[in-house]
């Protein structure tokens, strides 16, 4: 009885890393993922426009910030992965079975 909800959350977890990964699965394809803002041209850039260092720069070389916000997908991962644990904990100790 506990086992199909945990290989769900076992899937959907891999589903959420692989998301994470890509960023193709849900991100706005237009965009191109998360946007970076460059205050000196006062453009936002998509993910793969912006270059990757120690800091971010625009394609003319200035240093950009990410926009703020919540990431949902690394708090989604966070709950598959208690939900998991705590279903292997559940199925190895009988407690509620």
């Amino acid at each position: 009885m506990l086992i199909g909800p945990t290989l769900g959350a076992g899937l959907v977890l891999l589903l959420l890393i692989a998301e994470s990964g890509s960023g193709f699965l849900w991100r706005d394809a237009a965009a191109g993922g998360p946007r970076h803002y460059c205050p000196t041209c006062d453009l936002r850039y998509g993910r793969y426009d912006v270059t990757y260092g120690r800091e971010r720069r625009c394609p003319r070389g200035h240093t950009t910030s990410r926009e703020p916000g919540f990431s949902w997908t690394l708090g989604l991962v966070s709950a598959c992965v208690t939900f998991i644990a705590i279903m292997v904990l559940v199925m190895a100790t009988g407690i509620g079975g």
